[in-house]
């Protein structure tokens, strides 16, 4: 029996075959995008509050903060959970994602160029490796050594694994864990 990576080496189309896995791939991004964007604001580019007043742009510098956008509960279905298959329904389908509400390369003409081969390579990278371990949280053992200082949070959205900014975006706590090899099946 060919193991998988064996596979795809010979057959690296394969990896285009894997609808589940990039339907990971996207809730994940979705949910913990690496960054955010920033824009220039333009002579006659308005910020505009929904309910209430507009604000010019020009002069500013306006940080689109991904996490909000792609968690927006006025856009999306249970935008704080986990649902890959949001990425595997048809459009009109309740958890179909908004058009523009998915950016963690950007979106529009600030699109990453490379966003189709890293989502590639992850994909590969994906199928070949955590096939091959276990991941367990371990913050039981994280929390014993550093207790909580007062008003410090290790939640967010119901979630212990957040992502905060440091520049880009790290999990909180560094998201500690243990990684075993699978039992061989």
């Amino acid at each position: 029996m060919s193991s998988p990576s064996e596979v795809l080496i010979g057959n690296p189309e394969m990896v285009n075959r894997l609808p589940y896995t990039y339907a990971v791939l996207k809730e994940t991004l979705r949910l913990y995008p690496p960054a955010n964007g920033m824009r220039e604001g333009l002579p006659g580019v308005f910020i505009r509050d929904k309910h209430g007043p507009s604000f010019p742009a020009e002069g500013f510098h306006i940080w689109v903060v991904h996490t909000a956008v792609q968690r927006n509960p006025s856009s999306l279905t249970r935008p704080h959970d986990f649902i890959p298959d949001r990425w595997l329904v048809d459009p009109g389908h309740p958890l179909y994602p908004p058009a523009g509400g998915w950016r963690p390369f950007e979106h529009g003409p600030r699109n990453f160029i490379g966003q189709n081969i890293s989502l590639m390579a992850v994909k590969a990278t994906l199928a070949l490796v955590v096939r091959q371990f276990d991941f367990h949280d371990a913050y039981a053992e994280y929390d014993a050594i550093h207790p909580l200082k007062k008003n410090e949070i290790n939640t967010l959205f119901n979630e212990r694994a957040f992502m905060i900014q440091k520049g880009v975006v790290h999990p909180a706590q560094g998201f500690p864990c243990k990684v075993t090899l699978c039992d061989a099946k």
